[in-house]
């Protein structure tokens, strides 16, 4: 679905994992399908506690 970094976050003084979309190949309607479901991904992933998953501190959704 796309990419995801190891970067630092200074905001918060931490290692964060970064996941971009990869949608410049993709027309309008898909491109709106990917977006809808990393927002979906950012929902649930942000209601789940556990050591072994990653906490989304914010998702942010940019226009190409």
């Amino acid at each position: 679905m796309g990419t995801i970094y190891k970067a630092f976050d200074p905001s918060i003084g931490r290692v964060v994992a970064l996941k971009t979309l990869h949608t410049a190949l993709l027309d309008d309607g898909q491109r709106q399908q990917f977006v809808n479901r990393l927002q979906n991904e950012a929902r649930a992933a942000g209601r789940l506690s556990h050591p072994n998953i990653v906490a989304v501190h914010d998702y942010e959704h940019g226009h190409p």
